[in-house]
C-alpha cells in the first residue's frame, strides 16, 4: 500500500488534475524581478511546477521511489490545489484510488491495448484521449503479497 501511494502521488505529479491554480494576492510580493501587488490574480500550473528541475531530478522520468527519502515531498504537490484552498476531498481520493486499484489489480489482470495515451488538450481536467482500451481478464489466482518498502 506504501508503494501504490507513492505510485499515485508520482501520478499526480506528472499527470495533476488541475490545470491551473489561481490566487489572488494578499500581500505585494518580488519573483525573479517581477513585482506582484496585493490584490493581484496569481496563477500557477501544477503540471509545470512539478516538473521543475530544482526539486525534481529527472523531472519528466516516473519515479514513485522519489519520496520515499523525504515522504513530505508529496504533500508539496498542488495537483489537488495547495495551502488553506488544498481540496477537502483529496484524502478521500487518494483513499478511493487506493482501495479501487487493489481490488482491480487483485483480481484482474490488465493490459493497454492502445500505446502511449495521451490527455485530451486543452485547458480542463485530463482525461486520455479515445482511444484508451484497456483488455483485462480474471486472474485464476490473487497475486502474492510481497514486502513493501
Amino acid at each position: 500500500m506504501r508503494l501504490l501511494d507513492r505510485a499515485l502521488h508520482e501520478t499526480e505529479r506528472l499527470h495533476p488534475v488541475a490545470f491551473v491554480v489561481a490566487r489572488i494576492a494578499g500581500r505585494p510580493f518580488e519573483v525573479d524581478g517581477y513585482r506582484v501587488r496585493a490584490g493581484s490574480m496569481v496563477m500557477v500550473s501544477p503540471a509545470l511546477a512539478h516538473r521543475l528541475p530544482g526539486p525534481y531530478p529527472n523531472p519528466g522520468g516516473y519515479e514513485p521511489d522519489r519520496f520515499l527519502r523525504d515522504p513530505r515531498g508529496m504533500r508539496e504537490l498542488i495537483g489537488f490545489g495547495g495551502g488553506t484552498h488544498r481540496c477537502l476531498g483529496v484524502h478521500f481520493a487518494y483513499l478511493e484510488m487506493k482501495v479501487i486499484l487493489t481490488m482491480l489489480l487483485q483480481r484482474y489482470e490488465l493490459e493497454l491495448i492502445d500505446p502511449d495515451p495521451q490527455p485530451v488538450p486543452g485547458g480542463h481536467t485530463k482525461w486520455p484521449q479515445s482511444p484508451c482500451r484497456v483488455r483485462y481478464h480474471a486472474r485464476s489466482q490473487p497475486p502474492r503479497c510481497g514486502t513493501s518498502r
